[in-house]
């Protein structure tokens, strides 16, 4: 053990229950320094890292982002433009940061959504579903704006042949929206955000975790929103990416694996404290700032119901094994679990 790490391991044994955050008072070290000290004496064996983890208590988990009621309609037949296609339908309640936080909030996290909505029976809807294991308290109304929507038009083999999005209402969460909830954010646990936020709100919050010294998480959403990201990426506590996404924002293809297990290396390089990068079924690469790098073989099942949301509940599992304090070879294996799950079941 090092210098560092033998201070750390003697406070944990005199209180096996003191936060990250006292620890690093009494050390005079930052709590992004103390949780990296902890993550490599968690990787040594020297400490299992569970109960001092466990016992942050400082406020809520913020997720902030995006919230939408989705719709899919399954034609009967094939698409007839300009006329009525007759076709069943499904509603469900959606937007990733919306998907996470009741992911965490079902693991028994205390999770407050900060988004945006209008006044109308969309949002109603929303708030009733996710309600139960989601504090809604800090989703602010705002007039002649309608609540997010998405409506996937598929065909009778389940591919998708349009969708439509409104999602015009995300980009009111601008620099005056999230500097109004500067106070309780500073007294955030961890924050997690979506790529649904305008690019200026989303390098605010950076620089907002990083001088704050608060986790931030980072979930892209989809390849054409990455650019929302600045180019410096200091203040990423962790992202999870997928390859697609890694590719628009390097603005390069991959070709081999030598080619993929370099975004990782890239990623870090922007500034991510910790990276993991996926694409489907295919193994995924880990890598963060002090060099380990891994790759994860996903399990593989041929009962694959609906891919819908797997993507945030990989998401939300690895959220949930870094709250509860795992490695990340465990919070990882969580998050495979928790999609490998997810695509199997009509309930998404």
């Amino acid at each position: 053990m090092n210098k560092n790490e033998k201070r750390v391991l003697e406070i944990i044994k005199e209180d096996p229950y003191i936060s990250q955050k006292e620890i690093g008072e009494k050390l005079n070290l930052t709590r992004s320094t103390i949780a990296t000290i902890i993550s490599s004496m968690t990787q040594k064996n020297i400490i299992k890292g569970r109960a001092y983890v466990l016992n942050e208590n400082q406020g809520d988990i913020f997720v902030i982002g995006g919230m939408n009621l989705d719709r899919k309609f399954i034609l009967n037949d094939n698409l007839v433009m300009y006329t009525s296609n007759p076709a069943t339908s499904e509603t469900f309640v959606g937007g990733v940061g919306r998907n996470i936080g009741e992911n965490l909030g079902r693991l028994g996290h205390k999770v407050s959504l900060v988004s945006i909505a209008g006044f109308d029976h969309v949002y109603d809807f929303i708030k009733n579903n996710t309600g139960p294991y989601v504090d809604f308290s800090n989703v602010k109304q705002v007039e002649n704006y309608s609540t997010g929507t998405y409506s996937a038009v598929l065909d009778s083999s389940g591919e998708m042949v349009l969708a439509i999005a409104d999602m015009s209402i995300y980009d009111k969460m601008d620099l005056d929206f999230i500097q109004s909830y500067n106070s309780i954010l500073k007294k955030a646990r961890l924050i997690v955000i979506d790529l649904n936020l305008p690019k200026e709100t989303v390098s605010y919050l950076l620089e907002f975790c990083r001088i704050n010294d608060i986790p931030l998480i980072v979930i892209p959403v989809s390849g054409p929103k990455i650019n929302r990201l600045p180019k410096n990426i200091q203040g990423v506590s962790f992202l999870v990416v997928n390859q697609d996404e890694s590719e628009a924002f390097f603005e390069t293809t991959v070709k081999t694996e030598e080619d993929f297990n370099n975004l990782a290396d890239m990623w870090v390089k922007a500034g991510a404290a910790e990276v993991v990068i996926t694409r489907g079924k295919n193994s995924s690469i880990y890598k963060n700032k002090d060099g380990i790098k891994k790759n994860f073989h996903p399990p593989i099942t041929d009962d694959v119901v609906d891919v819908t949301g797997a993507g945030d509940s990989y998401s939300s599992g690895l959220i949930h094994g870094i709250l509860e304090g795992y490695n990340f070879d465990e919070a990882i294996e969580l998050a495979m679990t928790n999609s490998y799950y997810t695509i199997q079941s009509k309930k998404q």
